[in-house]
């Protein structure tokens, strides 16, 4: 990721993508088609644990905002940790990553 990139998506309040911008399209390595409609955690990497996702769904039925660093994955197997934010807007979810130290990597470890 470029030092200035913002990953943004928006869900509905079902987890269904209903907006991502090019960045989050680049990097999961989907078509806009694909991501939209379909459950958020299509970017979900295995090595996150679901009660994170549980934690951060809870936290926003409150109308609260969340943070913490996640792991997605890529089409391609490939993976980013990005540091995340989110809140309940209206009828739906908004949220932004901005990318870690980590980067990109591969399945065989981080990639530069």
């Amino acid at each position: 990721m470029r030092e200035d990139d913002f990953i943004v998506s928006k869900t509905d309040l079902k987890g269904r993508i209903t907006y991502c911008n090019r960045i989050f399209i680049e990097f999961s390595g989907y078509s806009e088609a694909e991501l939209l409609g379909a459950q958020h955690n299509i970017v979900r990497h295995p090595d996150m644990p679901r009660g994170v996702f549980q934690f951060l769904w809870d936290t926003l039925g409150q109308k609260t905002e969340c943070f913490a660093y996640v792991k997605n994955m890529c089409r391609d197997g490939a993976f980013y940790c990005a540091g995340l934010g989110s809140c309940r807007a209206g009828t739906g979810l908004g949220s932004y990553m901005r990318h870690s130290t980590a980067g990109l990597g591969s399945q065989a470890g981080l990639g530069s």
